[in-house]
């Protein structure tokens, strides 16, 4: 798997905004880095166990890992997240498909749709399921600091983006196409407009 990274600041040396989703970035000044290997070795015994009730949120992230500026990805934080709790119930994350591995998730639900176990801590009063509670519920773990939380200046504002460069990114996007796909891109067009 292969990632591009970009250090984390404006960049006034490019002539285009970089978290504007339509611009790509040129990988000749950012590569891609190797970051893993995803080995698919077998097929699912149970397709609805091990494939249907997969639910993925961008919102779950480990130590370490912060989100990017990108408004696209903040927005589909939300939406990712409220998914599985709709396709597949409020207690997906017990699921042991979607569960974190080698942690154990505190939802603080009992009970409900796709209810797999039930959120007790050690000790816990098992007729308590909110918090805080002077009755030995569930406790949140204490809260870290950011490792790098960002740093904001100025106004939040509705306008158009300074840096566009609207022609470069259509052309270097055209560029990285193959033949066929540069045809099936022209005849979808022309098909289209006509």
């Amino acid at each position: 798997m292969y990632v591009q990274i970009m250090e984390d600041h404006d960049h006034p040396e490019l002539d285009w905004d970089p978290l504007d989703d339509t611009k790509i970035w040129p990988e000749k000044d950012f590569p891609l880095r190797h970051v893993g290997v995803m080995t698919l070795n077998h097929n699912v015994q149970d397709h609805f166990n091990e494939n249907e009730q997969t639910a993925i949120g961008t919102g779950v992230l480990v130590d370490g890992l912060d989100f990017s500026d990108d408004k696209m990805l903040v927005g589909r934080t939300f939406s990712y997240s409220d998914t599985p709790r709709y396709s597949v119930g409020t207690n997906y994350l017990q699921l042991p498909v979607s569960q974190a591995k080698n942690a154990r998730v505190a939802t603080n639900l009992n009970g409900g749709q796709m209810s797999y176990r039930r959120d007790l801590a050690p000790g816990q009063n098992p007729h308590v399921t909110y918090e805080p509670s002077i009755h030995q519920g569930l406790h949140e773990a204490a809260r870290e600091e950011p490792n790098n939380p960002p740093e904001i200046r100025g106004r939040l504002t509705r306008s158009v983006i300074e840096r566009r460069n609207d022609y470069i990114h259509a052309r270097g996007r055209y560029c990285t196409m193959m033949d066929w796909e540069r045809d099936d891109l022209v005849l979808n067009m022309g098909t289209l407009l006509g």
